[in-house]
Formats: C-alpha cells, sequence, structure tokens
C-alpha cells in the first residue's frame, strides 16, 4: 500500500512539472537607416520586439513593439508614427494583429513609441505536449516630416526576412484536466492512507481473554 501511495504522489509530481513552463524575456531589435535625402548619415531608429522566450497556448501572449530615434539628420523635423502590425505565423497556423493605429511625434533623439499587442492562442493550434516554433514578424509604417519642404514622407519597414522565432507550449492536460486528476490522485491517495491506517490497527488489536 506505501508503495502505491508513493507512485500516485510521483505520478502526480511529474504531471504538475511538466504543466509548469518557466519562461524568461526575449528581444530581438532591428536598426532602421533612412536616408535623409541631402547626403549625410542617415536618420537611424531603433526597431525592439519583446515578449517571453516561451509562450504556452489557452493564454493571453504579449508581444511589446517599440520604434525608438536615435539619431536625426539636421533636415529632419518630425516622425510621426501611424500604424504597426504584428503577424504570428508557424505550420500549423498564422495570426494578424491588424493595424494597430497611433499617432506618436518623435522630434528629440530617444523619444519613442511604444505600442503592445495581444494573442489569444486556442490549444487547439498545437498538439498535446508539442512545442511549436512560431515566427514573429512586424510591419510598421510612419511618416518623416522635412524642414526645408514641411512634406510628408512615407516610410514603412517589415521583417518579413528577419524574424523573431518563440516556442509556443502545450501541456499534455488543460489546467481543468490538471485539477480532476490532481483530485483523484489526492482521493485515492487518501483512500490508500485511510486502509493502512486500520489495518495497522486491526493487526495490533490485543487479543481477547481466553473463557476457562
Amino acid at each position: 500500500m506505501k508503495k502505491h501511495l508513493a507512485l500516485f504522489l510521483f505520478l502526480l509530481t511529474v504531471l504538475l512539472a511538466n504543466q509548469i513552463q518557466v519562461v524568461r524575456a526575449l528581444q530581438k531589435t532591428y536598426e532602421w537607416n533612412i536616408p535623409s535625402g541631402v547626403g549625410g548619415s542617415p536618420n537611424t531608429y531603433i526597431i525592439s520586439l519583446i515578449t517571453s522566450d516561451g509562450w504556452q497556448v489557452d493564454t493571453t501572449v504579449d508581444v511589446t513593439f517599440r520604434l525608438t530615434l536615435t539619431y536625426k539628420s539636421s533636415t529632419l523635423a518630425d516622425t510621426e508614427t501611424e500604424w504597426v502590425k504584428i503577424v504570428l505565423s508557424s505550420e500549423n497556423f498564422i495570426m494578424d494583429s491588424g493595424s494597430q493605429t497611433e499617432t506618436v511625434i518623435l522630434r528629440n533623439i530617444g523619444d519613442y513609441w511604444e505600442k503592445k499587442v495581444s494573442f489569444y492562442i486556442p490549444p487547439e493550434k498545437v498538439n498535446r505536449g508539442q512545442t511549436l516554433n512560431v515566427s514573429t514578424i512586424f510591419v510598421v509604417s510612419m511618416n518623416t516630416i522635412d524642414n526645408i519642404q514641411l512634406r510628408r514622407w512615407d516610410q514603412t519597414a517589415q521583417s518579413y526576412d528577419n524574424p523573431m522565432y518563440v516556442g509556443l507550449f502545450r501541456p499534455l492536460l488543460s489546467t481543468l484536466e490538471t485539477i480532476i486528476v490532481a483530485v483523484v490522485v489526492i482521493v485515492i491517495g487518501g483512500a490508500s492512507g485511510f486502509m493502512l491506517y486500520r489495518r495497522r490497527r486491526v493487526s495490533v488489536k490485543p487479543p481477547s481473554p481466553s473463557t476457562q
């Protein structure tokens, strides 16, 4: 009986350990150089994609897009953001955030625009116990405004040729299934322990006095 109880507890521990995923922050950066139009150094931006290095199905995953002005030429007046789109792509599915529109003016070096995009990934996108490689891609549109003609120049960048990859994990059991299994194991373990306790009490019961 002790062996059975120990086995149940061991299986429960292994099951719960397989359900837990330890994640860390993941960031991929890109440099975007836009010619100033008058020679010299281009206007430079750093684009960052920030998320966790592991995702799990049936949860909301966040991808943060950040556009930072790191160098501006003498002819650049302002940078005006328009929209950003995040695309998740794998062998099983493609998800598109659509154009996330927001107007932010980047005027000084160090100014940045940050946009967080959230996705819900349903369990059926991944097989049980599988980790799927998901490419994360951005497409961004903005305007650069020169201080000579005061003209807006449309600028677009994308990362289809250099995506960020994130592992998408589906546990063997869902959260509800894990709870049900844990309850069953605890009940069986408790019943086994109670039966063992009763058997011990019976085994140490003092003998009845003999009748003369």
